[in-house]
């Protein structure tokens, strides 16, 4: 897995190019702040929408794909939970700190050396964002549980 991980990292800065503002190689720190799932929700479901969440942020983009990527999160702990309670918290949280403009680890565009702003991501951005998508779905829960310790 760590190989097919580096292996991506490397797709990932190749095809976007490598300039003054570099995107580092994909890294997720499953849900961030908040737990990575709970004993009483399916935890592997709860974690595997923040990883996915986690390849929106990484990349970045529009204000609109940010947006988008919330309300994905939100479903996707929805579905996993029940609970629409814990859905909204999982969306809420990401929409008041995780802007562009913020320096922290999980900021959208984290993967990004420097801060960068809403923009669309050009060249083959989308392609990559979809390929780590299906990577991360075909994880399995002890591969997925051990990218984020």
């Amino acid at each position: 897995m760590c190989v097919k991980l580096f292996f991506l990292s490397l797709i990932t800065i190749s095809t976007l190019g490598v300039s003054a503002n570099h995107l580092n190689g994909f890294s997720t720190d499953g849900c961030s702040r908040a737990p990575d799932g709970y004993l009483v929700y399916n935890r592997n479901a709860i974690l595997r929408c923040c990883v996915l969440h986690d390849v929106w942020y990484w990349l970045g983009g529009t204000a609109q794909q940010r947006l988008n990527s919330d309300q994905e999160l939100y479903q996707c702990v929805l579905n996993a939970s029940g609970s629409e309670w814990l859905a909204y918290a999982y969306y809420w949280a990401p929409r008041n700190f995780g802007g562009p403009e913020r320096n922290t680890s999980y900021r959208w565009g984290y993967g990004w050396h420097k801060n960068r702003m809403y923009s669309a991501i050009g060249g083959n951005g989308e392609f990559i964002r979809n390929d780590l998508f299906k990577w991360v779905q075909e994880l399995s829960n002890k591969e997925l549980i051990s990218l984020v310790e």
